[in-house]
C-alpha cells in the first residue's frame, strides 16, 4: 500500500510514492480494525467509541501517544456519558492490553520538560500499546472476517437443508430441532453439526413423511368434499 504526498506545496512534491509503513496508522483505520476484531477483542461498540475519542485527542505530528486531555474532556467528545461510564470504558481498554495509565502524583495528566536536560515527564494515558499491536489487530481482523463470512454460509446451507428435510422424506424432529437452534448465535462447529445430523436423517429415515411444526390438523373428507360449518339464522318450519 502506498499514497503520494498530495497536500504538500507544488515545488517541495515528489512523484516517489510515500510507503504507508513509515507513518503510524490513520486514526480512522485504527477504528475500523478495532471495529472488525472487537469480538476477539470483547471491545463493544461504546467502547470503541471511548477509543475514537482518546485518539481524536491525539495531535497529528507528535513525538509521543499520550493524551493529557481530562476526563470532562473527554465526557464532552464522547456525547455527554457519566464519568462513572468513562472509567469503566478506560478499564476494559486497560485489560485488553491496548492502553496503559500512566498516572501522576496528583492525579492529573500533563508533562513537565527539564530545559536543561532536555528530559521530559509525561502523565497520561498512553496509547502506545494500541499503535504496537497494530499488525497483530489486523490479523484477527481478517481472522474474524473470514469466520463471520463462514459463520453465514453455514447458516444458509443449514436453512437449505431444513427446507429440503421438511419437503422430503426425513427426520420431522432433527429438522425442527434445527429450525430452533438457529435462533442462537451458533458457532462454526455448531453449524456443521447440525449439518451432519440432518444428511444422517436424511439416509436413516428415508420412507417416512415429514410434518412441520406449522402444519395444523389433518381435516376430514377427500378433496371433492367440503367440511365448511354450515349454519342457518333463519330457522325452517317443516310441514
Amino acid at each position: 500500500m502506498s499514497f503520494k504526498n498530495a497536500s504538500a506545496p507544488v515545488s517541495a512534491r515528489t512523484n516517489v510514492p510515500l510507503s504507508a509503513d513509515n507513518a503510524k496508522p490513520d486514526r480512522f483505520i485504527l477504528i475500523d480494525v478495532v471495529r472488525r476484531a472487537a469480538s476477539a477483542l470483547q471491545i463493544g461498540p461504546p467502547v470503541n467509541s471511548t477509543l475514537d475519542a482518546l485518539l481524536s485527542c491525539l495531535p497529528p505530528k507528535r513525538t509521543h501517544d499520550l493524551v493529557f486531555a481530562s476526563n470532562a474532556t473527554l465526557v464532552m467528545r464522547r456525547n455527554g456519558i457519566s464519568d462513572r461510564t468513562l472509567r469503566r470504558h478506560l478499564a476494559v481498554l486497560v485489560e485488553a492490553g491496548l492502553l496503559n495509565r500512566i498516572d501522576s502524583p496528583n492525579g492529573k495528566r500533563y508533562s513537565k520538560r527539564d530545559p536543561s536536560m532536555g528530559t521530559v515527564l509525561r502523565f497520561g494515558l498512553d496509547l502506545a500499546p494500541l499503535f504496537a499491536a497494530f499488525k497483530h489487530m489486523c490479523a484477527i481482523a481478517d481472522e474474524q472476517a473470514v469466520s463471520i463470512a463462514r459463520n453465514a454460509y453455514l447458516r444458509t446451507k443449514l436453512r437449505v437443508a431444513i427446507g429440503r428435510s421438511v419437503a422430503s422424506l426425513c427426520d420431522c424432529d432433527t429438522a425442527i430441532a434445527a429450525q430452533k437452534a438457529l435462533r442462537r448465535k451458533l458457532t462454526s462447529d455448531e453449524l456443521t453439526e447440525w449439518l451432519g445430523k440432518l444428511q444422517v436423517a436424511a439416509t436413516i429415515k428415508e420412507g417416512t413423511e415429514c410434518k412441520t411444526a406449522s402444519e395444523v390438523d389433518e381435516m376430514s373428507g377427500s378433496n371433492g368434499q367440503n367440511v365448511r360449518h354450515q349454519q342457518n339464522s333463519i330457522k325452517e318450519l317443516n310441514d
